[in-house]
C-alpha cells in the first residue's frame, strides 16, 4: 500500500516535470527501489518486472549505481512507442570521462546521453525525447567511456509512452454549397494523417428519437416543498428531490444547503445519446453551477458543468461517453451554502444514423493542429444538390493506430439556376 502511494506521488511529480510536448502521453513510473533491492555486485544479472540488471550495484535502498564500464539496465517492453524518458541522476564528477548512454533495445540506435551534472553527487532531473515515429518499445541504459571518472546513480525513471491516437476535435462544416463543401478540424499532436469519409444519406430519415422524457407533471406542492424522493417516475431516482413550494410541474434538487442528487437510469446504451434539460437555480442566493456525471458504481466521471441563471435555459449535454449500463447524475456537492436547482423537464434523445446511399473515402497526410480542407481539394466527386451528407474524420499516428471518428451532418444547397445569354 505504501509503495502504491509512493508510485502515485512520483507519477504526479513526473507528470508535472514532463515537457509540454508530451502532454498527450502516458507516464509510466518505474519502481527503482525494487530494482535497487535486486542490484548485487556479486550477481552478474538479475531480472525484475521485465527489467534486466547487468552488473549493477546500489548506492542506497532506492538508487542504482553504475560503477563499471558496460554496467547496463535493460528496460521492459512497453505496449506503445516510447516518446520520452525522465531521469533523476547523480554523478561523482562534474567532468566525467564516462557517461550513461541510452540506446534502443540492447544494441540498437543511439537515443541520447545523460548530460554531466552541475554539482557532483546531487540529483538532477534530465529528459531524453524520442520521436514517436522511431517506434521504440524498449531501451538500455549503459555506462560507456574511458578511465574511471564518473560513478553514476539513478533514483527515478519515468517512461513516457505515446497515448492512443485521439479523435479529431472541433469538426465543423465551414461551407456547404450545391456541389462542394469545406470542413475544418483539429488533430492531436501524435496525428500524422487523416481518413475522411463522405457519405450521402437518405434525406427523409429521422435525425433523432426521444428514448426517455419526463415533464414532472405529477410534481405539485402547496405552501411547503413536497418530498418526491420516493415517488419519482420510473427511470429516475434520487435523494432530496422536491416539488418547490407553491408550484406545479417543477422538480427541485437539494434543500437549503443540504445537497441532493437526481439520478437517471432510463437507458442501457448511451451511443449517440444526449441529455436535454430545462433548468435554472432556485434563486439568486443559490450557487450558479451544477454538474452532470455518469457513474458505473465503481467510479463517477464528470460529463459537463452547467452554468445556472435565474431564468430557465435549455441545455443539451452529450452523454455518449457513458458506458453501457451506467447511470447519469445531476448534482453539486462542492459549493458551500444553498445549491438548489429547479428542473422544468428532461429527456434523453438518441441520434439516429441515417442509411447511406453512397460513400467515398479519401486519405490525406496532415499532422497535429488545426486543418481546413475542401471536397474539391480531397478529390471527392461533386456533391448532389439539396442532399443530406455525413462527413467522418479519423486520425492515424506514426504507428498506424487509428482513432475513433468525429462526425458531422449537413445539407447541400439547391442547385443554382442555369443562365443562358442570348445575343
Amino acid at each position: 500500500m505504501i509503495r502504491n502511494l509512493i508510485a502515485a506521488v512520483c507519477g504526479a511529480f513526473f507528470a508535472a516535470t514532463a515537457p509540454s510536448c508530451l502532454f498527450a502521453s502516458v507516464t509510466n513510473v518505474v519502481d527503482v527501489a525494487k530494482l535497487a533491492a535486486a542490484a548485487d555486485k556479486s550477481v552478474q544479472e538479475a531480472i525484475v518486472d521485465g527489467w534486466r540488471l547487468c552488473g549493477l550495484e546500489r548506492y542506497s535502498s532506492d538508487c542504482l549505481k553504475f560503477n563499471n564500464l558496460d554496467d547496463a539496465l535493460v528496460s521492459a517492453d512497453f505496449d506503445r512507442p516510447i516518446v520520452g524518458i525522465i531521469f533523476s541522476v547523480r554523478c561523482s564528477s562534474t567532468s566525467p570521462t564516462r557517461s550513461l548512454h541510452i540506446i534502443s533495445g540492447e544494441g540498437g540506435s543511439f537515443l541520447g546521453t545523460l548530460e554531466p551534472v552541475a554539482v557532483n553527487d546531487r540529483f538532477e532531473e534530465q529528459v531524453i525525447l524520442i520521436p514517436e515515429a522511431s517506434a521504440v518499445r524498449n531501451f538500455s541504459i549503459r555506462l560507456e567511456g574511458t578511465d574511471t571518472t564518473g560513478v553514476w546513480g539513478i533514483s527515478k525513471i519515468a517512461v513516457i509512452t505515446a497515448s492512443e491516437i485521439e479523435t479529431p476535435t472541433s469538426l465543423c462544416v465551414l461551407r456547404a454549397l450545391s456541389t462542394r463543401a469545406a470542413f475544418s478540424w483539429v488533430n492531436s499532436l501524435s496525428a500524422v494523417s487523416n481518413e475522411v469519409v463522405l457519405a450521402r444519406l437518405e434525406a427523409d430519415a429521422p435525425e433523432s428519437e426521444e428514448v426517455f422524457s419526463c415533464d414532472f407533471s405529477e410534481f405539485n406542492a402547496g405552501g411547503n416543498p413536497a418530498d418526491f424522493s420516493e415517488r419519482l417516475p420510473e427511470g429516475l431516482f434520487g435523494v432530496r428531490i422536491y416539488a418547490p413550494k407553491n408550484s406545479s410541474g417543477l422538480c427541485q434538487i437539494s434543500k437549503g444547503d443540504m445537497y441532493g442528487v437526481l439520478g437517471i437510469a432510463a437507458v442501457e446504451d448511451y451511443v449517440g445519446v444526449s441529455l436535454h434539460v430545462r433548468l435554472k437555480r432556485f434563486s439568486s442566493d443559490d450557487y450558479s453551477k451544477t454538474h452532470v456525471y455518469w457513474t458505473d458504481d465503481a467510479s463517477t466521471n464528470l460529463v459537463k458543468t452547467i452554468e445556472l441563471g435565474d431564468d430557465f435555459s435549455d441545455e443539451v449535454i452529450d452523454v455518449s461517453s457513458a458506458p453501457q449500463g451506467a447511470k447519469l447524475l445531476i448534482f453539486d456537492d462542492s459549493a458551500k451554502g444553498k445549491r438548489r436547482v429547479v428542473l422544468d423537464s428532461l429527456s434523453l434523445v438518441r441520434k439516429i444514423r441515417a442509411p447511406e446511399i453512397s460513400r467515398e473515402v479519401k486519405c490525406v497526410s496532415l499532422s497535429g493542429g488545426s486543418h481546413r480542407v475542401t471536397t474539391a481539394a480531397l478529390r471527392f466527386s461533386p456533391l448532389v444538390p439539396s442532399s443530406r451528407y455525413r462527413v467522418s474524420v479519423c486520425a492515424f499516428n506514426a504507428a498506424g493506430d487509428a482513432s475513433a471518428a468525429a462526425e458531422a451532418e449537413f445539407f447541400t444547397a439547391k442547385a443554382k439556376p442555369s443562365v443562358v445569354i442570348v445575343r
